[in-house]
């Protein structure tokens, strides 16, 4: 990817900064960058129509907050945008630097959570998060006014995060921050922002703001971007045996069938036994009670044994 087309060299001239490590992340030429999630905080959706000329969407992102707090949405849009070299009015559309989330006015309440947002991403790759800013508020005017720190992955990235100090007052600007994401047992995982706020005597409000959000995925030194696929198969034991299953019952049952089966075969043999009987035993006496013989005339006498 060509210089300055899409990460600021000016800005990042040293790299951008990796979380979790001292050393920064610095892209090469032959980088390649999938944009996974854009979300216009605290605003509405943004179709591509209403983009920069760039046909880009971004989303709200009311379902990506996931701390216990969401927050307050103000509005700005009356404000006159200034845009400078370091960032050209190209970078995002004008409705994610007049809209924001912020934690609010309770400075007690701010100081006892941060806000998080989470997009679920591929494992194993470094990952360009983008964070967009615009100080709109009327009470927010000066350096030291609303000062926070930024997280990313449970990771400081910013512990100094001035918006009026980077940019001034209605002037859009942008920081870019890496992560590296690998886990050989996971294809998928949560990348998470975080803001918190100050306690006093470092700044003014302790609050914290953020305008924008684009999350890009950095391809492989071999130029890869594919996610894993298959999934991996979990790395688990086969469950241990259970108990082995008495085979008596199957035997009993099996030995009860071979008696029934016996026991009606030997009823029903001798009921045909005994009905045989009987039948044998009627013929014999009709033969006994009738005697036939034949005459020379070819006349057939009966005689009864009882005469």
């Amino acid at each position: 990817m060509p210089e300055s087309l899409y990460y600021n060299t000016v800005v990042d001239s040293e790299g951008v900064k990796l979380a979790g490590q001292q050393t920064p992340f610095t892209f090469r030429t032959t980088d390649a960058l999938e944009a996974v999630k854009r979300l216009n905080v605290g605003g509405q959706f943004v179709s591509p129509a209403r983009d920069t000329g760039m046909y880009r969407t971004w989303e709200a992102d009311d379902e990506y907050v996931t701390s216990s707090d969401i927050g307050v949405l103000p509005v700005n849009t009356t404000i006159q945008l200034n845009y400078g070299e370091q960032v050209p009015n190209y970078t995002a559309p004008d409705p994610v630097y007049t809209t924001a989330r912020t934690m609010g006015r309770d400075k007690r309440i701010n100081l006892s959570y941060k806000l998080t947002w989470s997009v679920e991403v591929d494992t194993n790759f470094y990952y360009l998060v983008r964070l967009h800013f615009c100080e709109f508020q009327i009470e927010i005017n000066k350096p030291l006014d609303r000062v926070f720190r930024i997280f990313i992955n449970s990771q400081l990235v910013e512990g100094h995060a001035d918006v009026i100090e980077w940019s001034g007052k209605g002037v859009p600007v942008y920081r870019d921050f890496a992560v590296a994401l690998y886990d050989s047992q996971k294809k998928r995982t949560k990348l998470s922002v975080a803001l918190g706020a100050r306690p006093d005597g470092s700044t003014l409000y302790s609050d914290a703001i953020l305008n924008g959000l684009e999350i890009f995925k950095i391809s492989n030194p071999d130029k890869n971007l594919a996610g894993l696929n298959p999934d991996p198969v979990p790395n688990k034991r086969p469950p241990p045996p259970g108990p082995p299953q008495s085979s008596k019952a199957p035997s009993s049952l099996s030995k009860a069938v071979k008696i029934a089966i016996v026991a009606g075969g030997t009823s029903g043999f001798t009921i045909l036994s005994l009905l045989a009987f009987f039948l044998y035993r009627r013929r014999n006496r009709a033969k006994d009670s009738i005697k036939y013989w034949v005459v020379p005339d070819h006349h057939v006498s009966v005689v009864s044994d009882e005469s």
